[in-house]
């Protein structure tokens, strides 16, 4: 089986986790979030979601 660059895995991973927050943009619930934390919380889902589709595709 071929195997999966990580750069298009990981652009793959944000793609996912951006449209998942974009989806949910229209309803607001007013939590109080500085953006770097918005932005540790954005990264650390595309990174977990990396992780997941590079040990499912990429099996060795």
């Amino acid at each position: 089986m071929k195997r999966i660059s990580r750069s298009l895995l990981l652009t793959i991973a944000f793609v996912i986790v951006f449209a998942l927050v974009w989806s949910k943009v229209r309803i607001w619930i007013s939590i109080s979030v500085t953006l770097f934390q918005a932005m540790f919380i954005f990264g650390a889902a595309v990174f977990i979601l990396f992780l997941l589709m590079d040990h499912f595709v990429n099996r060795d």
